[in-house]
């Protein structure tokens, strides 16, 4: 039987940017970026981390991996089942800062996500 893989949660912010954008702030401590342009974010991460995000029209997955100086990987999973409402897959993007990675959703339907944000960005519960 294989083994069941270990991921921490991270701490995430969630902000409506606009009524066609939505920025999740993940904290994943040790993430390192190889270089910064200010106010763009990061163009390419440092090899001991690794990103991949899933969008789906109505949920997200983030995986994240750092692998630190005496080998040992840490593994972040931020997931979120139910969004507030449907998000279009092929415009989302990752952006990153040294420890963050910043998810930029853009809405299918122009609207405000304000009240259901209060709850979170996960509606599932």
């Amino acid at each position: 039987m294989a083994e069941k893989e270990e991921y921490t949660i991270p701490d995430a912010i969630t902000e409506e940017i606009s009524s066609k954008i939505v920025e999740t702030y993940i904290s994943i401590p040790g993430l390192e970026v190889k270089w910064k342009i200010p106010g763009i974010g990061t163009a390419e991460l440092k090899n001991n981390c690794s990103v991949t995000p899933t969008f789906n029209t109505e949920s997200l997955e983030v995986v994240a991996v750092v692998k630190k100086d005496n080998g040992v990987e840490h593994k972040y999973k931020y997931t979120v089942q139910k969004l507030p409402g449907e998000i279009i897959p092929s415009e989302c993007s990752t952006k990153f800062k040294d420890d963050q990675i910043t998810i930029v959703l853009k809405k299918a339907n122009q609207s405000s996500w304000e009240v259901l944000l209060q709850r979170g960005l996960e509606q599932a519960k």
